[in-house]
C-alpha cells in the first residue's frame, strides 16, 4: 500500500502487475496479419475480434500457422514506446510487450514488468530479457530485421489493444513476431474491455460476457 511501487533489479516499478485485468499493448492502426478467405490480409488490431483467425509462428518448426483469436481486449494506457527497425517498420505499444529475438528468445523493453505480469500463465516468459539496439527480430516472411531505435512517446492516455490466440501464443504486429501475453493480469490503468465475435464490446468487471458463438452447422 502507500506509493504502490517497489524496486526490482534496481528499477522502480509499479505494483499494478499484481492487480486484475487483461492484456493490452498496441496502439490503434497497428496491422496484424489476419487469415481470411482470400488469404493473409493486414487488419487493424482494433478491428479484430473473438473468432477471427490470424497468422502465428511455430518456433520449433520455424513455420507460420493460422490460429483463432480466443479473446480480443482493449485498455487505456499512458506509457507507450516506439520501436524503429532497419526495414523502416515502426511499432508503438506498451513497454511490457515481448518480441522474439534471434539468439535471445522473448525480450521486452521492460522485462521486469513483463515477467511479473505474465510468467505465471506463460512459462516461456520467465526468462524474458531486455531488448536492445541491434537485436534481430523475425518477420512474417521468416526473414529478419534489426532494431535501430527505442523511443519513449509523450502522449496523453490512448487506447491500446491486444489479442490472445489458441496456438503458438504469438502473432505478427506490423509484420514483426510478438507474444500474445495470454492469461496475464495486464496491470492497472483503465478498464479492460473485451471485443466479442458479434461486434459487441463488453466490460467483464461488470459481470458482462460475450454471447456464445453461433454454430451454423456448416463446419466452419
Amino acid at each position: 500500500d502507500g506509493n504502490h511501487t517497489y524496486y526490482a533489479d534496481n528499477y522502480l516499478v509499479h505494483n499494478s502487475c499484481e492487480g486484475g485485468g487483461g492484456g493490452h499493448c498496441f496502439v490503434a492502426g497497428t496491422k496484424v496479419a489476419a487469415v481470411t478467405e482470400s488469404g493473409v490480409s493486414q487488419i487493424n488490431i482494433e478491428e479484430l475480434k473473438e473468432g477471427d483467425r490470424v497468422l502465428t509462428y511455430n518456433i520449433e518448426k520455424q513455420e507460420t500457422e493460422p490460429a483463432n483469436i480466443i479473446v480480443a481486449t482493449s485498455r487505456e494506457k499512458d506509457e507507450i514506446v516506439e520501436f524503429v527497425f532497419a526495414n523502416g517498420t515502426r511499432t508503438k505499444h506498451t513497454p511490457d510487450h515481448p518480441y522474439y529475438v534471434i539468439g535471445k528468445g522473448w525480450c521486452s523493453s521492460n522485462p521486469n514488468i513483463t515477467k511479473c505480469r505474465y510468467e505465471k500463465e506463460n512459462p516461456e516468459l520467465s526468462n524474458v530479457k531486455t531488448i536492445e539496439i541491434g537485436d534481430s527480430v523475425i518477420l512474417m516472411d521468416k526473414s529478419t530485421t534489426k532494431l535501430e531505435e527505442i523511443n519513449s512517446i509523450d502522449a496523453d492516455t490512448v487506447t491500446t489493444y491486444n489479442i490472445n490466440v489458441d496456438a503458438n501464443s504469438n502473432y505478427f504486429a506490423d509484420g514483426v513476431l510478438v507474444h500474445n501475453k495470454g492469461g496475464g493480469p495486464g496491470g492497472g490503468g483503465g478498464v479492460m474491455l473485451i471485443h466479442c465475435w458479434d461486434g459487441s464490446v463488453i466490460d467483464p468487471s461488470k459481470g458482462e460476457s460475450c454471447p456464445p458463438i453461433i454454430d451454423d452447422g456448416e463446419g466452419g
